[in-house]
């Protein structure tokens, strides 16, 4: 549920999943996790709901996160946080936030391209790179 209150908060995670994130070099490996978490929520949102459920345990949730990421430490304990502090919810506004500093961090800007004819592929590949 949207509240600024709440856009608050995911912005404080966020910060402080790249803060960790980014003198490890590890900012851009997190980003893609999360990239892949968010689309499972989407495609799954049963998912979410196991995590944001108040009557199953934390233990049973802390377990399937083990089992998701036996190796993946950074990303195991930030979703062991958000259980925690029952702040999964706010994972994909998490998401968005973090996508967020990491364009700023490598100075990237959002645009949007209109064109009165079709952009080649060529056109959109090198569009794309820069």
């Amino acid at each position: 549920m949207f509240s600024i209150e709440n856009k608050r908060r995911a912005d404080k995670y966020a910060r402080a999943l790249f803060g960790i994130a980014k003198p490890q070099n590890q900012e851009l490996a997190i980003y893609n996790e999360l990239v892949l978490l968010a689309g499972a929520f989407y495609l799954y949102p049963k998912i979410v709901n196991f995590f944001i459920t108040p009557v199953i345990k934390p233990e049973d949730k802390n377990s399937l996160i083990d089992r998701i990421y036996p190796d993946e430490q950074l990303v195991r304990n930030f979703l062991k946080l958000l259980i925690a502090r029952k702040r999964f919810g706010l994972f994909i506004d998490i998401f968005a936030r973090y996508k967020e500093l990491l364009n700023i961090d490598r100075g990237r800007q959002p645009v949007t391209v209109i064109s009165a004819f079709p952009i080649a592929e060529e056109q959109r590949q090198m569009l794309k790179s820069k």
